[in-house]
């Protein structure tokens, strides 16, 4: 591995880190990469395979982004219809959405989610980031 890799590697765990320990890590799925030992896994992807529905529907949702076991399936229920009203609040913008809400379906089924697209594959929890666990180290292998 070459020097600026490893640097750029090593450099990322820490910003990572960094922003966890300060709470202001905003976490976007992991890309896909061989060179990472294996392909990241959409949860919402894997929700929907697992549960059906319009994708835009079934969302997966963690409330812990350091813990990798705490992803579940969710389902949005009704149509969202959002209001703004001017001035009805000393002279400001008042904002509200109606009619929206979620069912929480179940968990994530990783496993179906490997077999399905990289069939022969496994799912794992990666430790690229070791010691530090993130909600998006789950990958096929």
């Amino acid at each position: 591995m070459s020097v600026a890799k490893l640097f750029a590697r090593r450099f990322a765990a820490l910003m990572a880190f960094l922003a966890m320990s300060l709470g202001l890590l905003v976490v976007g799925a992991a890309p896909a990469s061989a060179a990472s030992g294996g392909y990241g896994i959409n949860m919402s992807d894997a929700c929907h395979l697992k549960y059906g529905g319009l994708p835009q529907h079934v969302t997966a949702e963690t409330d812990n982004y350091a813990n990798p076991y705490q992803w579940y399936c969710q389902r949005k229920v009704g149509n969202e219809r959002s209001y703004t009203v001017t001035g009805a609040y000393r002279g400001g913008e008042v904002s509200a959405t109606m009619g929206n809400s979620t069912v929480i379906l179940g968990g994530v089924d990783t496993q179906l989610y490997c077999s399905t697209y990289y069939p022969g594959s496994k799912a794992y929890v990666s430790d690229e980031y070791a010691p530090w666990w993130n909600a998006y180290n789950w990958k096929c292998k």
